[in-house]
């Protein structure tokens, strides 16, 4: 996402989980000796292995967000300032009010992500789609009905039956082709919607994120949970479709006009809160459950 940000100078990528606790704690030292003036963590960013590697980068001034966890594993001993969660912004503007401890006030109106995709990418996504043999009539609609499965977050899942039906009705009455996106571990859903599906998808496999959004930036439109692909398809500019259930569009949905959620005004939802575990404490996951297809349909086809 970052590696072609013009605006970025240097970009260091280490991957601390994936590299283990010995070689991090030696690579955070080598990080230290580069003398940081600040270190920022940025939100939702909750994992105490998270404080210990801002601590050990060791910036002057060390910035997070108070979470409302065991003060143990908040780790605020490890920061020199910290604000509190509002629950009232989008978590856009809790990371825009943490710069603001440094003394910088962002005056951009238009807070939306930016995302910048290489021309490798670019050309990879042309000759992908020189393969479907596209009519002329026919439109692209990119579809994620999976999302992360850490802490809960595969219970933000539309139904998957349902993703078969709307992509069904996209494909048959509207004349779309259906690109079917989705990380490693989601290779099984997107073989059960293949196989579902009377008109059979296009399953997009790569997990370069460039490529990824190169051929999200060739869909009419992109129909999704709330997930990181929704994301990028906003900062695209494709418009999005996304099928909220727990979690609260005000803190998570796409800043974006071209953006269109998909909820029911149940008095239970939203209910997720930052750092717990994503689980209906009713166990029915009616926000989800009772969302209509022809629905999804309908504002999908808005933006066709």
């Amino acid at each position: 996402i970052l590696k072609y940000n013009s605006n970025i100078d240097k970009l260091i990528l280490w991957e601390f989980q994936k590299k283990g606790h010995i070689k991090s704690f030696f690579y955070a030292l080598k990080l230290r000796r580069e003398n940081y003036d600040v270190s920022i963590t940025p939100f939702p960013a909750n994992k105490f292995y998270y404080s210990i590697v801002n601590f050990l980068i060791g910036g002057k001034e060390r910035i997070s967000h108070k979470y409302p966890i065991n003060k143990f594993l908040a780790a605020g001993y490890l920061f020199t300032r910290r604000i509190p969660i509002n629950d009232k912004l989008h978590e856009i503007e809790e990371n825009l009010d943490l710069i603001k401890l440094i003394g910088i006030n962002s005056t951009k109106k238009n807070k939306n992500l930016d995302i910048f995709i290489d021309a490798n990418s670019m050309k990879y996504a042309n000759n992908f789609i020189k393969t479907l043999n596209i009519e002329k009539n026919d439109r692209i609609v990119g579809l994620h009905p999976g999302s992360s499965e850490q802490a809960g977050m595969i219970n933000k899942r539309w139904d998957k039956d349902k993703f078969v039906k709307v992509a069904d009705v996209l494909s048959e009455k509207h004349k779309c082709k259906i690109l079917l996106f989705g990380g490693k571990n989601e290779n099984q859903l997107k073989q059960y919607i293949y196989e579902a599906m009377k008109n059979k998808p296009i399953i997009v496999i790569t997990d370069d994120i460039s490529r990824t959004a190169a051929l999200i930036s060739k869909c009419s439109a992109f129909l999704t949970n709330d997930t990181g692909l929704m994301h990028i398809a906003a900062a695209i500019g494709i418009p999005v479709v996304v099928i909220e259930g727990p979690v609260d569009p005000i803190r998570t949905a796409p800043l974006t006009e071209k953006t269109t959620i998909v909820c029911l005004p149940l008095l239970c939802r939203p209910c997720y809160k930052v750092g717990a575990t994503l689980k209906c404490r009713f166990g029915h996951y009616n926000c989800l459950k009772y969302v209509d297809v022809d629905k999804v349909v309908h504002e999908v086809v808005k933006y066709l």
